[in-house]
């Protein structure tokens, strides 16, 4: 016997790929919010510089119509140079007219007097982007030009490499503690959430496993708000009580079979046996032996209507349909079922019908329909009685109706009539039989399509109606 594979919990199975694809979307928020930090991050350090080198540009004094840089200028730029919150401060120079340097502040490979490149100083933007000889990646240049009296007579130009720009350890810090506690907020919420669906179907799987057992009587604890949960707990819960119904019926069933056949075959054994050995002989032999043949009939009849009953359940007993006279047929079933009475206690009236009126049925079956009613009304009759049957016309069908003077059906009672070998608590103990007989009518109803309904019962009476296609 192969082993089966082992199988993963229907809690880690979800919480798993929830948590994965919860890390796939951290990780593409974590990637989208770096590039919005580095890309901030430099627009901001950008204006900064430039708000740095224009108010440096102002500062500038010019001699003899030329920029220069006295020892204040000096001191003020290394002043705001040290104010920039800047990982690595920016290089500053001043430069005049033709590009040479007057005051350098910087770690780039340029000092006083040296010429900037003459392509940086020709240059119209504000910020350009430069890659110097020796300097690893691209430099941002923010050049501000030095007026007196209208005229251009230097430049102050702001430098600082990319990267260093961009550089926010902080900020990456707090993204990364974001992104984590996002992460473990996201584990455990998901974690909590699927294991207040899984309990529920793991009630169920409980709830299986004891049934597999044996144990129908079952409860499930739990009310889920989910609608699918809760449609699965309830059906579930509702075919727990339907095989706990159908365990009980079938014991009943066992227990009704074998003292339906064991009381009549005892019976004929004693009766039979009392003729054999001579204890009754002449008329009160034969009237033995009429028994007999009596209880005979009546097993084989239970026989028959087992047979008949697990037939049609297996799709093996069929209808003829076609087209009958109702009233031909109602009134040859009343004659035959006359016929049988032994007793005049119960008057069967039959209302009066169209005798122009077809249905689309199986004769046969119609007659042992209404035969099981008819002996139904008669059984719930104690004493004198009357069974009417009439016919009622509804929209789409014909509707017989079978009316009896009986005690009724008790209403705790009424949904369990139709059910297989189920039989009311009265009959138990009054009347013998299998309970399958109104089971068997409402199937051979619906097989000619129609229907076997239940249409009131009450101490005075019950009715039943017999739907029958137009």
């Amino acid at each position: 016997m192969s082993n089966k594979s082992k199988k993963t919990t229907l809690l880690r199975y979800w919480t798993s790929r929830y948590v994965a694809a919860l890390l796939v979307g951290l990780l593409i928020i974590g990637l989208i919010s770096t590039f919005w930090i580095r890309q901030q991050t430099l627009d901001e350090r950008l204006n900064v510089m430039e708000l740095l080198s224009t108010e440096l540009a102002d500062r500038i004094v010019a001699t003899n119509g030329r920029a220069a840089v006295n020892p204040t200028t000096e001191k003020i730029i290394e002043k705001r140079v040290g104010m920039l919150r800047f990982n690595t401060p920016p290089s500053v120079f001043v430069v005049n007219r033709e590009g040479m340097i007057l005051f350098p502040n910087a770690k780039l490979p340029f000092a006083k007097n040296e010429k900037l490149p003459q392509s940086l100083i020709a240059s119209d933007e504000t910020i350009s982007k430069v890659d110097f000889a020796g300097k690893e990646g691209t430099t941002f240049v923010v050049k501000t030009p030095i007026h007196v009296n209208n005229s251009t007579v230097g430049y102050v130009l702001v430098m600082q490499n990319r990267e260093e720009l961009v550089h926010v350890d902080r900020e990456y810090g707090l993204v990364a503690i974001l992104l984590l506690f996002l992460g473990v907020s996201g584990w455990a919420c998901i974690y909590y959430l699927s294991r207040k669906v899984v309990k529920p179907i793991k009630d169920v799987a409980s709830a299986a496993r004891e049934i597999e057992q044996g144990n129908y009587d079952i409860e499930l604890p739990v009310d889920p708000k989910e609608k699918e949960v809760s449609e699965l707990v309830d059906s579930f819960q509702h075919m727990s009580e339907r095989l706990q119904h159908l365990e009980q019926l079938r014991t009943e069933l066992l227990a009704g079979v074998t003292h339906e056949l064991k009381t009549p075959v005892a019976s004929i054994s004693g009766l039979v046996q009392a003729v054999k050995d001579g204890v009754v002989k002449e008329d009160e032999a034969d009237e033995f032996l009429q028994i007999s043949l009596a209880e005979i009939r009546r097993l084989q009849t239970m026989v028959e209507d087992l047979m008949d009953f697990n037939s049609f359940l297996s799709g093996e007993l069929s209808v003829q349909l076609d087209w009958h006279p109702l009233h031909s047929i109602l009134q040859e079933t009343v004659y035959q079922w006359n016929l049988v009475q032994k007793e005049d206690r119960i008057t069967l009236q039959v209302e009066e019908i169209d005798s122009s009126l077809t249905v689309y049925v199986d004769p046969y079956r119609m007659k042992q329909i209404l035969f099981n009613l008819f002996n139904n009304a008669q059984q719930a009759i104690e004493g004198a009685g009357t069974i009417v049957v009439r016919l009622q016309r509804g929209d789409q069908n014909e509707i017989i109706e079978v009316l009896d003077t009986g005690k009724g059906i008790k209403e705790e009672e009424q949904m369990l009539i139709f059910e297989r070998f189920y039989r009311g608590s009265q009959k138990k103990m009054t009347q013998r039989g299998l309970g399958i007989g109104l089971p068997l009518s409402k199937l051979l109803a619906q097989a000619q399509g129609g229907d076997l309904t239940l249409g009131h019962s009450t101490p005075e009476g019950t009715t039943f109606a017999l739907h029958l296609p137009r």
